[in-house]
């Protein structure tokens, strides 16, 4: 008898490394559940998963919304299986200084980079304990471990979750649930560019000269590709990475 396959649970799935992700987690046979709020993106990844040789469900969702969380679990578990993988990669990055941070900026970032992450994991968390095996994989940032100027409220929302990845790993982690967490630095996306663009507006440079800025703090003087994250993401969704738990993984060049 065949063994079930493995159902994986993608955030932020619709582009970036969301969607680079879902795709890796296809290759490897993994089914996938990618979530995002538009509806045009989300096709467009599951079209990708399943060009893979994989199977993929777009599931539309508002992650900012609590109620969202058990709307994705039931179209999941209806359509595909319980899952068993978690890949919290949602998340919103707004720059300001820390005079123009309002509440407004700040509660967005909480929300969505990290409160929604701790949604998804008190749901899932409780039901891969109780199979014995399971994976989460939460996307932080470089920011969580580096200063970055301008961005207190994405980079407390990052930390957080790393914090959070932290404390789940040593709880789930005797009951064959790894929790790990992914903190890339600059990578070519459609975030990225928006984060670029608003600095040139801000700064009065030019997006070259930002782009620049950015590229000469980074370790190999070039972004990432989305892929190259993806990469260990479906790593540490394999059954060869069981020994790593807790672990905060800066990918940064």
């Amino acid at each position: 008898m065949q063994p079930m396959p493995h159902t994986a649970i993608v955030t932020g799935g619709g582009r970036g490394i969301g969607a680079s992700i879902a795709v890796a987690l296809a290759r490897r046979g993994i089914q996938v559940a990618v979530v995002a709020r538009t509806g045009k993106e989300l096709q467009r990844t599951v079209n990708a998963v399943e060009a893979a040789g994989g199977k993929g469900i777009a599931v539309p969702a508002d992650l900012a919304a609590p109620d969202s969380v058990e709307k994705v679990l039931v179209e999941t578990r209806q359509r595909l299986g319980a899952p068993d993988i978690l890949v919290n990669n949602a998340g919103m990055a707004e720059s300001a200084p820390l005079a123009r941070t309002d509440d407004g900026l700040w509660d967005r970032h909480l929300t969505l980079n990290l409160t929604a992450a701790f949604w998804f994991c008190r749901a899932l968390g409780p039901q891969m304990v109780a199979r014995g095996w399971g994976r989460i994989i939460n996307v932080a940032s470089a920011s969580a471990e580096r200063p970055l100027a301008y961005a207190a409220a994405y980079s407390a929302s990052k930390a957080g979750l790393v914090g959070l990845t932290r404390a789940l790993s040593a709880e789930l982690g005797p009951h064959g649930v790894t929790v790990n967490a992914l903190c890339p630095g600059w990578v070519e996306t459609a975030m990225t560019n928006g984060t670029v663009e608003k600095a040139a507006t801000r700064t009065k440079k030019s997006p070259e000269s930002i782009r620049a800025e950015l590229l000469a703090r980074s370790g190999q003087g070039r972004f990432l590709k989305a892929d190259e994250v993806a990469g260990v993401a479906a790593y540490l969704a394999s059954e060869e990475a069981s020994a790593i738990n807790g672990q905060s993984w800066l990918l940064a060049g």
